[in-house]
């Protein structure tokens, strides 16, 4: 997933730059800076985050976003992505 981001925005490290991420997004921003870095390329001139624990804190899992592998990541923004579905539907069910 993080390496489908890169390769959308990569063209885009040659000039000044900031990246946003809201709830998973955030997350999702926080490693592609993370690889931006490894790869020693110019960083953002600011990142935004929100919607979502700062990634040295910690979620579900005992592992933070932070040090999550790509596997890892990918599991946790599923669980998210079901949880906020399943929380839709009941909002949804609560309405009607």
């Amino acid at each position: 997933m993080i390496e489908l981001l890169w390769k959308q925005i990569k063209y885009l490290t040659n000039q000044p730059y900031a990246i946003f991420g809201h709830s998973m997004g955030a997350i999702l921003a926080y490693k592609v800076i993370q690889k931006i870095d490894a790869l020693k390329l110019p960083s953002p001139i600011h990142s935004f985050f929100s919607g979502r624990r700062a990634p040295n804190c910690y979620t579900r899992s005992p592992i933070p976003p932070s040090k999550m592998n790509t596997l890892e990541l990918e599991n946790e923004v599923k669980f998210d992505m079901q949880f906020q579905l399943e929380v839709n539907g009941v909002l949804q069910t609560n309405k009607t």
